[in-house]
């Protein structure tokens, strides 16, 4: 992880590996590859591999809770994430975020309530253009495994607000347990 929290910053061409266990919550129970919230910030050119994050309550590849930012060529490959509410790429949208060019692969994700392949909840407007999931996995409680046998993998899972926009966006070969 590079940081807890990342306002106004720019993360450009990082790499991130290794494993999380989260034993105490950062604020609201955030886990992220690269960091736990980003607000205000461009992430840019980066790459998380063989990560997995265990624990708190919502947790991302490469961050759990995002406002104003901005997320482009971004990969997350060979990842295992094990919280209640999990996101391939992000947790939560609050407000006008933009994922651009942005690819999760091989995620193995175990969620005992949301899960999502790019972002799990989405409160205010938000951009996802050219971004895929693919070669993953999902276990999760049966009220999950049904939903998404029930319904075709999406991007949001539950969109709580308004203005969301996802264009040339895809998943495939994506197991449900």
């Amino acid at each position: 992880v590079l940081c807890g929290s990342a306002k106004n910053c720019q993360i450009v061409n990082c790499q991130v590996s290794g494993e999380i266990q989260s034993v105490q919550y950062h604020e609201e129970g955030l886990s992220g590859g690269i960091c736990a919230s980003a607000e205000s910030s461009v992430i840019e050119n980066c790459q998380v591999s063989n990560l997995q994050i265990y624990g708190g309550m919502l947790s991302a590849s490469i961050t759990a809770r995002t406002s104003n930012t901005s997320i482009k060529n971004c990969e997350a490959d060979e990842i295992v994430l094990h919280s209640p509410d999990v996101g391939g790429l992000i947790g939560t949208n609050r407000e006008n975020t933009v994922i651009k060019n942005s690819t999760v692969s091989s995620l193995k994700v175990s969620a005992s309530d949301l899960f999502s392949g790019i972002v799990v909840t989405v409160k205010d407007t938000m951009t996802i253009k050219n971004c895929a999931v693919v070669d993953s996995v999902v276990y999760g409680s049966s009220e999950i495994v049904n939903y998404f046998k029930a319904n075709s993998f999406i991007a949001v899972l539950d969109t709580l607000g308004k203005n969301v926009t996802i264009k040339d966006t895809f998943s495939t070969n994506v197991t449900i347990n």
